[in-house]
């Protein structure tokens, strides 16, 4: 009877404590979303620059669905669509005026989610993903990157399907293999990024050859739709040259900021960054005697992975952009929530977290509404004399 109560009255003290984690999750998730949504409440112009292109995509979807003769076509399989989604329905909630602006909200939100999620599912600290919120105004959100952007909750769905120590049954596979799809729709370079992350995680795990080759096996159908529209592409005679820069120049700390956050002018993310490092320093100094307990080397080997990218890639690659700064952001992010949180109070990590994110989006508000201001006059009074 006294082991079956102390059992009783363990599993009681377990369970409040795993309510309690709950409860904070929930919170500093929800705080991270508030202040992630400031700077996009506050102005009426996002400095994003492909804003509007995105949001004249569904101007011209529209044109073509009432329109059958319209020269334009739709290109249902091509990658990058599915984000138009969550575009075409921030047009639908909010007109054409701000559905760019709703759009990018909600993603960033959905961006942040999928942070806090990765964070939750691996029972890393609380007060890290709240740190590696601030990572969501990166330079891919300023250039307006709208589906590589929406690829990266859809890699989380990704990586917690694809867990190595999970069983491969057939349902498991029909599912990957749809979440494959997913990915594809989402972005040709996240599901490129995702085959090559199912052979690096299976080597981690030292998963048996037959086991990664069925793995790899759910790949297929969509790598097929992927490899026809590569040909198609190339077909089409598009061909710009390929510029590689300074591979020593990538590892400066100006360019490495710029890789990591590189959205604002200023002092502003030199600061945000040192404190980010200052932080895993510590962390890890602290954790040094007990560091494979303590470490997430999945999410560890992630972050070496985006990084090993970074350094390899060319800048720009055909039409694409910070090809390969573009995954820095993600290596920060896998970073932080890799490493365990410094050796002080909870309470005390939690306050620290909230207080630097907010700090950011406050003076990230600021820049924006500067911008807004000063340099976007003309095409305010544009707008406001064309209504």
């Amino acid at each position: 009877m006294r082991g079956w109560r102390f059992h009783v009255h363990g599993s009681t003290a377990v369970t409040n404590i795993l309510s309690r984690e709950r409860r904070w999750r929930l919170a500093l998730a929800g705080s991270s979303l508030l202040a992630v949504a400031v700077p996009f409440l506050l102005v009426r112009f996002p400095p994003i620059t492909d804003l509007p292109q995105h949001t004249a995509q569904i101007r011209l979807l529209l044109d073509v669905l009432r329109d059958p003769g319209s020269p334009y076509a739709i290109q249902w399989l091509t990658p990058y669509g599915l984000s138009y989604v969550l575009l075409g329905a921030a047009w639908a909630l909010a007109g054409a005026a701000n559905a760019g602006r709703l759009a990018f909200l909600l993603l960033a939100l959905l961006w942040v989610v999928a942070v806090h999620a990765l964070a939750a599912d691996g029972r890393r600290p609380e007060s890290q993903p709240v740190l590696a919120s601030i990572l969501v105004f990166n330079h891919t959100l300023y250039w307006g990157f709208f589906s590589f952007l929406f690829g990266w909750p859809v890699f989380v769905l990704w990586l917690h399907a694809t867990e190595p120590r999970a069983v491969l049954s057939l349902r498991r596979s029909f599912a990957l293999a749809g979440l494959a799809f997913v990915l594809y729709l989402t972005h040709a370079l996240w599901f490129a990024f995702a085959a090559l992350w199912l052979v690096v995680d299976g080597l981690r795990a030292r998963l048996p050859l037959r086991s990664q080759l069925a793995r790899g096996a759910t790949l297929l159908p969509a790598g097929a739709l992927a490899m026809w529209w590569f040909v198609n592409l190339q077909g089409r005679g598009f061909e710009t040259g390929t510029f590689w820069g300074s591979s020593l120049e990538r590892l400066s700390p100006a360019t490495l900021t710029d890789s990591i956050l590189g959205g604002v002018t200023g002092t502003l993310e030199p600061i945000a960054l040192a404190f980010l490092l200052g932080w895993c320093a510590l962390a890890t100094v602290q954790a040094w005697s007990k560091w494979r307990e303590s470490t997430d080397g999945r999410l560890l080997s992630l972050a070496m992975m985006c990084v090993v990218l970074y350094i390899v890639l060319p800048v720009k690659f055909q039409n694409t952009l910070q090809f390969g700064a573009r995954w820095m952001p993600y290596a920060a992010v896998a970073l932080l929530l890799a490493l365990p949180a410094p050796r002080f109070s909870p309470l005390a990590r939690r306050v620290a977290a909230l207080l630097l994110l907010t700090t950011v989006c406050m003076v990230t508000s600021v820049y924006w509404r500067t911008f807004e201001r000063v340099d976007m006059a003309d095409t305010r009074r544009f707008t406001t004399a064309g209504r």
